[in-house]
């Protein structure tokens, strides 16, 4: 009798998720998950003839002409490419967590960002700066690129935006934290009173 128990115990274990991934584990390796971020573009349509020179009120300060110049105007998006990697075996739900600075908020969930079957499921907190992007499961091997874009909606003139990011799977401890490069925001002196008065509005419910 206890010779058929036996088997019968072995065979039930894999019936239990947790032994399950566990045996998959060994027989397709721990994956390694890793991360790339660039920025890739910014601006929005349509271009100026020249883009800010950094100078103060100089006569170029509120343009823009190229969306790869790391200059945006106030108002426009930034495009940010959040790059997934998984190598030496397969990995579950693959999670990049990418937090914009003070001044940008989230435009919506990048199409690679599941909400359904994944834990957890992709969001954006309230203050739309924080974006949690599950791509799901990924065989060894996989690449996903997520274009994720933001509005610099509260920035002002000479401010610098930019966005981190760290990466994270079942199983995978949460990498290290990538930040991107800096992007100068230009705008109006109209477009600065214009935002000064939303902070205001939002933080102490002026209205002008």
């Amino acid at each position: 009798l206890i010779l058929l128990l036996i088997p019968l115990f072995f065979v039930s274990l894999i019936f239990i998720p947790q032994f399950r991934k566990a045996l998959k584990r060994v027989f397709a390796g721990t994956p390694r998950v890793e991360h790339r971020l660039r920025v890739l573009t910014t601006g929005t349509p349509t271009w100026d003839s020249v883009s800010w020179d950094l100078v103060p009120n100089s006569a170029s300060q509120g343009q823009d002409a190229s969306p790869n110049d790391m200059v945006v105007r106030a108002q426009d998006t930034i495009v940010y490419g959040l790059e997934q990697s998984i190598n030496e075996g397969e990995a579950e739900n693959v999670v990049s967590r990418a937090v914009l600075s003070a001044g940008q908020k989230w435009l919506g969930l990048p199409v690679q960002c599941k909400t359904e079957g994944v834990v957890p499921v992709s969001s954006i907190s309230g203050d739309g700066r924080t974006l949690v992007c599950n791509t799901g499961n990924h065989a060894r091997g996989s690449e996903v690129l997520i274009s994720a874009t933001a509005v610099v909606n509260s920035a002002k003139n000479s401010d610098e935006v930019w966005v981190s990011t760290t990466v994270e799977a079942d199983d995978v401890p949460v990498s290290e934290e990538l930040v991107s490069e800096h992007v100068v925001v230009t705008a109006l002196f109209s477009i600065d009173v214009e935002n000064e008065i939303e902070v205001a509005h939002k933080q102490w419910g002026v209205s002008l």
